[in-house]
């Protein structure tokens, strides 16, 4: 599992990358639903293409450390 980079304006941060199916889902928030609540996606997992594309492009990926309890904690001292 990895993260990707988001930038919104001035600010930016790290969100796990999933697989989903873009119809499927449309049709889930269409009734309300929010990605959150989705269950149809999955961890997309860290391949080459992502590593080549993260020292090849402006394609920014990162460590996310993910417990069994969906939490995730990082420590760096």
């Amino acid at each position: 599992m990895f993260a990707l980079q988001l930038e919104n304006g001035n600010k930016s941060g790290y969100i796990p990358a999933y697989r989903y199916e873009p119809y499927r889902y449309r049709l889930h928030k269409d009734s309300g639903g929010t990605f959150q609540s989705y269950i149809h996606k999955t961890y997309q997992p860290l391949s080459e293409i992502e590593i080549n594309m993260h020292l090849r492009e402006p394609h920014l990926i990162g460590i996310y450390p993910l417990l069994e309890d969906k939490t995730s904690r990082f420590f760096i001292s």
